[in-house]
């Protein structure tokens, strides 16, 4: 388990571990090639994943989408969004991690963004929150 986020903030949010998993080693601390995705997990020895989000990406062009999906038995109302961050030429980070889409919000239901370019020089993350206790988990990075 691990929190990409806050560190011991996290600690204290009753109602869901976290969970993040990706597909591929990474390049740089938050750097992923091809899918990624997250899930955020009810707490106990059988959790049951509530909130899910998965960022694919088109093989013919390199654009990205975001599928989120909230699960039974639960009906948590989750909410979920891509988010970019970009380097100068030179290696630098020119924009962190800021919002590019809508929020999408589910309960017990699936949403998908359309797509997005993913840039030179950028990556695109894909987050997701409950939103009754704010918990947040966020995707490495796909370029």
């Amino acid at each position: 388990m691990r929190n990409l986020e806050n560190g011991a903030a996290w600690a204290a949010l009753p109602l869901a571990a976290l969970c993040v998993l990706a597909t591929a080693a990474p390049a740089s601390a938050d750097v992923r090639k091809g899918d990624d995705y997250v899930d955020i997990w009810t707490e106990g020895n059988f959790g049951v994943r509530i909130c899910g989000a998965t960022i694919t990406v088109r093989s013919s062009d390199g654009y990205v989408k975001g599928g989120f999906s909230s699960f039974q038995p639960y009906s948590i109302s989750c909410k979920g969004w891509l988010e970019r961050k970009t380097y100068n030429t030179d290696g630098t980070v020119k924009q962190n991690w800021t919002k590019v889409t809508n929020f999408y919000f589910v309960n017990n239901s699936h949403d998908e963004s359309g797509y997005h370019w993913n840039g030179t020089n950028a990556g695109t993350r894909i987050c997701m929150q409950v939103i009754d206790t704010g918990e947040k988990a966020c995707s490495y990075g796909i370029w």
